[in-house]
């Protein structure tokens, strides 16, 4: 991490996550999570994605707000744990009120394509209050009508390649130019398309 945050210009974000599978956190995981952030303090990162749910698949407030207030002044996304609660209204609800800074979702639903109108509803329901990123499943390919559909211009994706001879998945430059084009491009559209 320290290595990356010192070799981009770019603000890091960091994923709080002791593990994979549920995001129902025993008390041991819910420390790991709060040194996780104090070492994102500590490193310069910019800020971090964390999500805490309680068994009952709700958005645990008290325990989300508790990491939020610690990783401040650092910015804070709610990441798709969201997507995996029973009610996405309550849920944005309850996200806002943990104080997060922004929201990352694909509607509930696999990918942001298909989640687009789930996620342009939300959107028009937070009203401001939170910001909303769409991500799961973006594809460059589909960028533009995920943009058009959610009216959402805050995107989370992968531009990777799988590249067998050079051992995994890189980063092309070349998409994410290409992803920050069309983006310029469609918003220019829409702000035409009102005028």
């Amino acid at each position: 991490m320290i290595s990356t945050i010192a070799a981009v210009s770019l603000p890091v974000h960091i994923l709080i996550r002791p593990r994979a599978g549920n995001f129902v956190y025993a008390a041991a995981e819910f420390e790991e999570m709060a040194g996780q952030i104090e070492t994102a303090k500590e490193i310069g990162a910019a800020g971090v994605a964390l999500g805490v749910l309680s068994a009952d698949g709700r958005v645990d407030v008290e325990r989300t707000r508790a990491l939020i207030e610690l990783a401040r002044p650092m910015h804070v996304t709610f990441h798709r744990a969201f997507d995996e609660t029973g009610n996405l209204s309550v849920a944005l609800e309850d996200v806002i009120t943990t104080g997060a800074d922004n929201l990352l979702t694909s509607g509930g639903a696999p990918d942001v394509l298909t989640g687009a109108a789930r996620i342009a509803a939300l959107t028009r329901q937070a009203s401001g209050r939170i910001r909303i990123i769409a991500g799961g499943g973006l594809r460059l390919k589909s960028l533009v009508e995920v943009a058009r559909r959610s009216g959402v211009y805050a995107l989370h994706g992968s531009l990777i390649r799988e590249s067998a001879d050079e051992g995994g998945t890189r980063t092309l430059e070349a998409n994410v130019r290409a992803a920050l084009r069309l983006l310029r491009q469609a918003r220019g559209e829409e702000a035409m398309a009102r005028t």
